[in-house]
């Protein structure tokens, strides 16, 4: 699989930066650290050896993490916010009312044009 195949090229400072990220999108979402294992179905300890960037987080679990913590594969392994952006105005204007929408189509028309 290609994505275990880069995941076998990561160093051990992409390692660390990997964790980083992860801890702090857990932090954000105010999730613990124990119910995050349990999500992921790893014990406390595997978990936080991953959140310590002391082991790299397994292709297995990705999918779990970025599920439990509202964010991206791609933000996680690479720091890439583009998606993660768009999918958070794309949550802001599904959650207006008809009036509201139409009145951000006219805020942006106005300010984008």
């Amino acid at each position: 699989m290609l994505q275990e195949k880069l995941l076998r090229a990561i160093d051990d400072n992409q390692t660390l930066e990997i964790a980083q990220r992860i801890t702090a999108s857990r932090e954000a979402a105010q999730i613990s650290s124990q119910e995050m294992a349990d999500f992921v179905g790893l014990s406390y300890e595997q978990y936080r050896r991953i959140e310590r960037g002391v082991v790299l987080v397994k292709t297995e679990h990705i999918n779990a993490i970025v599920q439990a913590l509202g964010v991206t594969a791609d933000y996680i392994l690479y720091g890439d916010t583009s998606q993660m952006k768009h999918d958070s105005i794309s949550e802001i204007l599904n959650g207006l009312s008809k009036e509201e929408l139409e009145r951000a189509e006219r805020i942006l028309i106005a300010a984008f044009k």
